[in-house]
């Protein structure tokens, strides 16, 4: 289907697929919002969205195919853009992708590789924790916002994952991040993610570290520290926020995301503290 009929297409009915094949390579982000959020209506709890894209272009691509009208998104970008909206306490999260090569070329011999994805989705409830609100990157976002970090500001990212939250710091503040995170599976995606990123790769480093309490990064060196679901991964947390005393600049600010169990909803206003 393609993106007018996306929105004029209305149903009642709910349906356990949807699959749609390159809707959102010629949309801009604003629009692939609200088109996600027409996918989760139409979808079951728990039923699934397939559907194919092209991305990322290779870094090597000439600026010709960079600067076309097509908007080609990594598989991080398109991840962090379906978690982002939430629908009657659903969101959509990527359960399986699958890639293949292929060149596409232009006159004077200039070619550029793209990779062809299929994605895997599937309609889920977002974690108690969360309220039925706001998916964890976005809260982490707001509280950000709120802070008001700057380029040239030190961030460190403690469960960094696959580096979501990292490279959405590095483009929209421009501050220097340090992203941990505690699988080699984990860090291994996140430097594929930072190769499709070269105007930002300068402002992200990832580190795998098993025992993160075990860093020593020195005095006094960060900004802002945001800590994301560790207490499980740790063997001694205590000696974590010891050293984040010690890490964190005067003035730096602290953020810290479990998974926990909560009243259901959450206080109201919980989020404007």
């Amino acid at each position: 289907m393609t993106h007018n009929l996306c929105f004029r297409f209305q149903i009642d009915k709910k349906y356990d697929l949807v699959v749609s094949v390159w809707l959102f390579v010629s949309t801009k982000d604003e629009v692939v919002d609200k088109m996600i959020g027409q996918v989760l209506e139409w979808l079951q709890p728990g039923g699934y969205f397939i559907f194919r894209e092209s991305g990322p272009y290779d870094e090597d691509a000439p600026k010709r195919f960079k600067q076309n009208f097509f908007h080609y998104r990594t598989p991080f970008k398109l991840h962090q853009l379906l978690g982002g909206v939430v629908k009657d306490g659903h969101t959509l999260t990527i359960t399986r992708c699958k890639n293949s090569r292929f060149l596409m070329k232009y006159e004077h011999d200039i070619a550029a590789a793209v990779t062809e994805v299929l994605y895997v989705a599937k309609k889920v409830p977002i974690e108690p924790v969360l309220a039925s609100t706001l998916p964890l990157t976005t809260i982490s976002c707001s509280y950000l916002k709120k802070v008001g970090v700057v380029a040239g500001w030190q961030v460190l990212v403690v469960g960094c994952g696959t580096g979501a939250l990292v490279f959405h710091i590095a483009s929209t503040y421009g501050a220097d991040v340090l992203g941990v995170n505690f699988t080699m599976k984990d860090f291994n995606a996140a430097v594929i993610h930072q190769k499709c990123s070269p105007d930002i790769a300068s402002l992200i480093l990832f580190e795998m570290i098993v025992a993160v309490e075990e860093a020593d990064y020195g005095a006094q060196c960060f900004d802002v520290i945001l800590i994301q679901e560790t207490q499980l991964m740790m063997n001694d947390s205590t000696k974590l926020f010891a050293n984040i005393r010690k890490w964190l600049k005067p003035s730096g600010d602290v953020f810290l995301v479990e998974q926990n169990s909560c009243p259901d909803p959450l206080p109201s206003g919980l989020y404007d503290r």
